[in-house]
């Protein structure tokens, strides 16, 4: 279901987009390269080089709607820090 939020992402920016990578399609990657990670906004930020730190955590709200995704106060795997909301890609049970 990631990949599929990943390419509906990808379709709704649309071809005027095609030549810079959205940065929910870039956050969306990154969360899945890094799967049973999770990352708090400014770390995302710090990573993927995005213009500020309300960019990442407008991003990581809507990513958060999505399936596939889990946002929720927790340990970022980067920083450490425990007292902020991280997201993730869901882990898949089987």
């Amino acid at each position: 279901r990631t990949a599929q939020t990943v390419m509906h992402l990808r379709n709704v920016v649309g071809a005027a987009m095609r030549f810079s990578t959205p940065d929910p399609v870039r956050v969306a990657e990154f969360l899945q390269d890094q799967r049973g990670l999770a990352f708090c906004a400014r770390c995302i930020q710090d990573r993927l080089n995005l213009i500020s730190l309300s960019a990442a955590q407008r991003v990581c709200s809507a990513l958060a709607l999505r399936p596939g995704f889990d946002r929720r106060v927790g340990i970022c795997s980067s920083c450490g820090s425990n007292a902020k909301k991280v997201i993730r890609v869901k882990p898949t049970s089987g």
